[in-house]
């Protein structure tokens, strides 16, 4: 897998697949050595995919000691693409890293073709995010029970993003917090709105 040394941080990348350029970023705690990947859904071959593991995560690195905010996370992202020359891309974004994409989108503007969020929130005022901490400071079964329960968690569809965003249209599938493993028309239709940018 290559690495991006971009200043403070070295990112671990991968990218397969030919076509229209799309970004994938990728939740809290990913690591691209762990299936399922971001390659395996039906529709990548479409695209010429890139992931990566975000800094102190996987096998990237961060070479600073001060807490990085959400925008260090989407200009690490933005430093990826610029790194392989890309100057237009669709992103998709899951759940933590739907929050980076958001970041991304606004730093990127007009290079971003086709944006993806995927099982995530806006933070703050608009939808706090789940206390991944209070997770992890528990003890590792219980740890892995809430998680199990948290994945599957089914919950009405919150349109609040969608309605924060221009042109935005919300889409709906039956599933929880992995609703892109759950439902098995998820990935096609994203696929589908990706493909309509090319």
């Amino acid at each position: 897998m290559p690495v991006a040394e971009l200043g403070e941080v070295a990112l671990h990348y991968e990218t397969a697949g030919e076509g229209p350029p799309v970004l994938v970023i990728g939740g809290t705690g990913g690591d691209l050595r762990h299936a399922p990947g971001p390659f395996w859904w039906p529709g990548a071959e479409r695209f010429s995919l890139l992931a990566y593991d975000h800094r102190d995560q996987g096998r990237s690195v961060s070479r600073s000691d001060l807490q990085p905010t959400m925008a260090d996370f989407a200009g690490d992202a933005l430093a990826l693409v610029d790194h392989l020359g890309w100057d237009r891309f669709s992103v998709v974004g899951i759940s933590f890293g739907g929050m980076v994409a958001q970041e991304l989108a606004l730093a990127a503007g007009a290079r971003v073709e086709r944006l993806v969020l995927a099982i995530t929130s806006s933070g703050g005022e608009g939808s706090r995010s789940y206390p991944l901490h209070e997770l992890y400071a528990r003890g590792q079964e219980e740890r892995a029970a809430r998680l199990v329960e948290l994945l599957d968690t089914r919950a009405a569809a919150q349109p609040r993003l969608a309605q924060a965003i221009p042109g935005a249209r919300l889409e709906v599938f039956d599933g929880g917090h992995g609703v892109l493993l759950q439902d098995p028309a998820a990935w096609p239709a994203i696929a589908d709105f990706l493909g309509a940018a090319a």
